[in-house]
């Protein structure tokens, strides 16, 4: 088959970006995000404070075959979102034809935000795949009549729960259509769809036995605790659409208006638009109505449009090219070509900089470079344990980044698990502690000596009452753009503010 020249540089575009990608993946450092989900990894549970334990286990397994390296943390989210090209070209195929089902996938792997995934060790590689193969087992299901799809989609919305409580979005979008499709409400009366309900909360059982013996700990942060100090915006919409057109870029954003002025103007849709509507609304009317008083995250959104995208490349087919022969895949005229090969520009100059330009410019301090930093702390760490003969508590102030990272690069050059079982967060002070309340029993170390590690270059004032003495035994920079770190020899550790009484 002859493919034009646009065609040709698109293919060669997204293969090069995947090779891109996983020199990224190997020699970018982690993020702290995905540090603190190494740590998840560390330390095997049912479940966790922050998320359900699907990112773990993805790590877990990267990890577990190449390491406690930057590309064993994301190898698998990766090879996930590769899997996640082909079930969203399989969902789009089956309503839209192979067309449109080759250009969705061009579009989901080079959109930024979606390539980005596929880049960051996160919950969302996962909470993608899973979202798909609930959509690839409804379209089973209800479109080629497969009784065993219902079961694929209960999977699916098992899995997604596992990968992030978002998951949970999938049950409307299939009570919708089944309500308000006249020829799919027959799947009312249907045992499929209720065992599939039950067969994806069986799945998710874990977080609920966590949940249960930890008070609820995880739901009652999720959906109750992180919104009540919400702040307030200026313009909350026009940030909210903003991050709608970095999400799924203007061609999918316009289509999403254009199916919908039709569905107003006309007052019926089709069976696929209604399924693609039905499973992007839910979850996209929830975080607009979050957007009002609280800062959302550019990637919330990510799963509502997997349905959608295919859905808004027909209507730009059809819109663009009515009447004309040569679809809009070709260059002139088009509008889905020359986005995607926008994306690819963006994509491969963002992998350019984080590989080649950010090392030697140094200019964000989210890159650290971590190992100088755990080397310091591994120095008078070993210094301390070599004077009092025992392994020495590391405490790093802040909720969670700088902690995890230095547990993290501090494996490099002291491999093993004593780097991550013997690091603590802020929870050592008595403030929020996130995930490391459940992992450290800080009164197993009171009188103990510890090092502290603050991105302050005098931090006497914040472990005064704290412990006995504290000397700073180095101060320095990182980078020459990064903050001023210090390590402190900390001795006859008191306990947290809140129970220095008590220890006294």
């Amino acid at each position: 088959m002859s493919l034009n020249r646009p065609t040709r540089v698109l293919i060669w575009s997204i293969l090069l970006l995947l090779a891109m990608r996983c020199v990224a993946s190997a020699v970018v450092p982690l993020m702290h995000q995905e540090a603190y989900y190494w740590m998840y990894a560390q330390h095997p549970s049912l479940s966790y404070y922050d998320h359900p334990p699907m990112v773990a286990w993805v790590i877990g397994l990267g990890t577990k075959i190449f390491g406690n390296t930057e590309w064993g943390v994301r190898v698998v989210g990766g090879l996930l979102m590769l899997l996640n090209g082909w079930l969203i070209y399989e969902f789009a195929r089956g309503w839209w034809g192979k067309t449109v089902g080759l250009m969705t996938v061009a579009l989901f792997e080079l959109s930024p935000v979606y390539f980005g995934i596929g880049f960051l060790a996160t919950m969302d590689a996962p909470l993608l795949t899973f979202w798909l193969l609930g959509l690839v087992g409804f379209t089973l299901a209800v479109k080629s009549g497969k009784a065993w799809g219902w079961y694929l989609c209960g999977a699916g919305l098992g899995g997604a729960l596992l990968s992030k409580y978002t998951g949970v979005y999938l049950i409307p979008g299939v009570g919708l259509l089944l309500l308000f499709h006249k020829p799919w409400r027959k799947y009312l009366i249907s045992p499929h769809p209720y065992l599939a309900v039950m067969l994806g909360f069986s799945m998710f059982s874990p977080v609920l036995i966590w949940n249960s013996e930890h008070d609820w700990a995880s739901f009652r942060f999720q959906f109750l605790d992180r919104f009540d100090s919400g702040t307030s915006h200026k313009h909350p919409m026009i940030e909210f659409f903003g991050q709608q057109v970095a999400v799924v870029t203007p061609v999918v954003l316009g289509g999403f208006f254009l199916v919908g002025y039709r569905a107003i103007k006309r007052r019926r849709l089709s069976g696929r638009d209604k399924m693609a509507l039905a499973f992007t609304l839910p979850l996209l009317a929830s975080v607009m109505n979050k957007a009002w008083g609280y800062p959302i995250h550019i990637n919330w959104t990510a799963p509502a449009y997997l349905s959608f995208i295919p859905c808004a490349i027909q209507a730009a087919r059809v819109r663009v090219r009515a009447g004309v022969a040569r679809p809009v895949w070709l260059w002139r005229g088009g509008v889905v070509m020359p986005t995607l090969l926008a994306c690819a520009a963006i994509n491969l100059g963002l992998m350019l900089f984080l590989v080649f330009i950010e090392p030697r410019a140094q200019s964000f301090r989210m890159f650290g470079p971590w190992d100088q930093l755990a080397r310091q702390i591994e120095f008078y760490e070993d210094n301390l344990q070599a004077r009092t003969g025992r392994e020495p508590l590391v405490i790093v102030d802040g909720k969670y980044e700088l902690a995890s990272l230095m547990a993290f690069y501090r494996n490099r050059v002291d491999p093993g698990d004593l780097p991550s079982k013997m690091t603590v967060n802020q929870l050592a002070l008595g403030d929020t502690a996130l995930g490391y309340a459940y992992w450290n029993d800080m009164k197993n170390w009171r009188g103990s000596d510890c090092v502290f590690v603050d991105d302050n270059a005098d931090p006497t004032p914040r472990l005064n009452g704290v412990f006995k003495s504290v000397k700073v035994v180095w101060s320095g920079k990182t980078s020459k753009n990064g903050k001023t770190y210090s390590i402190s020899e900390c001795h006859d550790y008191l306990g947290a503010p809140s129970s220095v009484a008590a220890a006294r």
